[in-house]
């Protein structure tokens, strides 16, 4: 139940008695009674919650009149009603003119203090209403205020603005020389910008809605522009027509340019080769750029707030956190990881390091480099450098054996004429061109595959098997035709070739070969004499052989080929007491 708090005044206290008692009658209304205009002045005065004065006209301290005035320097607003038995057409006039709510006779009967009682609550509603109103005005007010540098107000029916203490600070204008209303403002706008706010503003008024914001670049008195943040609430009448427009800007001009810088910052470091990141304090990501999400694997979401050993091999965990801990600021440290991918896959990096110290406390910047390639080249030239160990090795020494027959039986053939001499002499050649071609096949085979793909590895075996002598020799490719590997076709082929070679010089002419795959990759097997476990070492090493026939680089070029895909090759004995190969770690798919 709605309470109305009032004060009756009145000299004649047995007239204000009965009014008291009529009033209270009615359980909403509490009357506070007083004879004294004066005392009802202190009673306003110190009571907060009056929401209707009810006085007398004729008194004898001052006048109904006189106390309205008074009234009206404490509360300019609150509801007066003159209840007075002097009713003139005078009085009347001289109250409305003086600022009474309403004007009431006092005459005989109750239903004189039914009507009072009425306008009572009528105006006291009214009141509240308009109090209510105003407090929340003054409350959107001091909040915008708080967040905002300029608060206006614009009057739905005029366009005229209202603006708070900080407009002249923004704009450079002085309120009182200018003409301010919407239409001034928005010529104010930037041309490139004006149409799009006044249709933002007139289309969430249409649609009724209680708030809009935009950012536009407004025009200063000195002919610059700033950058400004507008944000407004609109108040509806129970017609849902606006009744009050207000709103607050502030200018985002600094904020705008440095977002402009950062936005700048960001595209250049990300056309930036090397992956850049840069660690908080505790060694959690607080910026990347694009190159380092592509080396990763990892978006932006996955990375930001995150440590920095989400991306970092355990192997490696130490010296990139203890680096992360130890620089310096503006030291800059060289450091060399591995880097894991959203894969799970590692690969080494290169790195510089600047430790970091600015407003936002410290860290450091680390710019990476992707070293999988120079590795690689590192690991290749190693091989080269192998192979060519193992060339020199051969020309001084194998090459120099058949070399000093072909000569000593050339010598003999010179001094005595046996041309039967020159046959030990061919035979020497022969196998010094055998010599020579598997050297060649050697450097070849060992360079690194760069585009396999997928073939049969039944018809590789069987294509291999058709280029070689296998005189009475048997093959029996156990594998179906549709199984696939991911190989390099033409050094497949030479494996196959080398392998069954391998089986027809040791296991004699009619020996078994046999080809299948398992899931680990596939083996060579043969029913010959075998290779002894002391010799299953070396069978790999260039120019060992066991055959005088041999040039004892099959084998070799086989290990070559297998380690040029990547893939492992060991030696064993097959279940018939033969040699048998297998190769683990190629792709085989069915």
């Amino acid at each position: 139940m709605t309470e109305y708090r009032v004060i009756y005044v009145d000299d004649d206290q047995a007239f204000l008695d009965l009014g008291v008692s009529k009033l209270q009658q009615y359980p909403s209304i509490t009357v506070i009674d007083e004879t004294s205009p004066q005392a009802c002045i202190e009673h306003l005065c110190g009571e907060g919650r009056i929401h209707c004065l009810v006085a007398d006209y004729d008194m004898p301290e001052m006048d109904g009149l006189e106390l309205l005035a008074q009234v009206r320097e404490i509360n300019p607003d609150l509801p007066y009603i003159l209840f007075t038995a002097r009713g003139s057409e005078e009085i009347a006039s001289r109250a409305i003119s003086a600022g009474v709510t309403d004007y009431l006779s006092k005459h005989e009967g109750s239903n004189q203090f039914e009507l009072l009682a009425n306008r009572i609550q009528n105006y006291a509603d009214q009141y509240r209403a308009n109090q209510a109103l105003q407090k929340e005005r003054h409350r959107n007010k001091y909040a915008l205020q708080a967040v905002s540098d300029v608060v206006w107000e614009r009057d739905p029916t005029t366009g005229t603005l209202q603006v708070s203490d900080g407009f002249t600070g923004l704009t450079g204008y002085d309120s009182t020389d200018v003409d301010l209303s919407f239409e001034w403002w928005t010529e104010h706008i930037h041309p490139d910008d004006r149409d799009r706010v006044k249709m933002n503003f007139n289309e969430r008024l249409s649609a009724d809605q209680t708030t809009f914001s935009g950012e536009y670049r407004f025009r200063r008195a000195d002919g610059s522009y700033i950058v400004v943040e507008d944000n407004g609430y609109v108040l509806y009448d129970e017609d849902d027509n606006p009744r009050q427009i207000m709103g607050a800007i502030r200018d985002i001009t600094v904020q705008r340019e440095r977002q402009q810088e950062l936005e700048r910052y960001h595209q250049v470091i990300d056309t930036v080769a090397a992956g850049v990141f840069v660690l908080n304090d505790a060694g959690e990501f607080d910026l990347m750029n694009q190159r380092l999400t592509e080396l990763t694997g990892y978006d932006h979401e996955e990375l930001l707030g995150a440590p920095v050993t989400k991306i970092v091999h355990e192997d490696t965990r130490t010296e990139v956190e203890s680096t992360h801990e130890q620089v310096m600021a503006d030291e800059a440290r060289p450091l060399e990881w591995r880097m894991t991918s959203a894969t799970n896959g590692s690969f080494p990096v290169e790195s510089r390091v600047t430790g970091l110290v600015d407003e936002y406390g410290g860290g450091t910047v680390w710019a990476v480099a992707d070293m999988t390639q120079r590795e690689q080249r590192e690991r290749e030239l190693q091989r080269q450098n192998e192979r060519l160990d193992q060339f020199a090795t051969i020309v001084s020494h194998d090459l120099r054996n058949p070399l000093s027959v072909a000569k000593g039986f050339s010598e003999i053939a010179q001094e005595t004429g046996e041309t039967e001499k020159l046959d030990r002499v061919m035979m020497a050649l022969d196998r010094m061109e055998a010599i020579v071609d598997d050297v060649l096949e050697l450097a070849r085979q060992g360079q690194t595959i760069t585009n396999p793909s997928a073939m049969s590895l039944r018809r590789s075996c069987e294509r291999a098997w058709e280029s070689v002598n296998t005189k009475d020799a048997q093959l029996r490719a156990e594998c179906d035709p549709d199984v696939l590997i991911t190989a390099d076709g033409d050094r497949l082929q030479r494996l196959f070739e080398n392998l069954i070679r391998n089986a027809i010089e040791h296991g004699g002419d009619d020996v078994t070969v046999y080809v299948d795959t398992d899931e680990n990759g596939f083996s060579v097997t043969d029913d010959g004499s075998g290779i002894p476990a002391s010799d299953r070492e070396t069978v790999f090493e260039a120019g060992y052989s066991t055959s005088d026939q041999g040039t004892g680089f099959g084998l070799n070029i086989v290990k070559q080929i297998v380690e040029a895909h990547d893939w492992q090759i060991t030696v064993t004995a097959s279940e018939c007491g033969g040699a048998r190969f297998e190769i683990t770690g190629a792709t085989i798919t069915a």
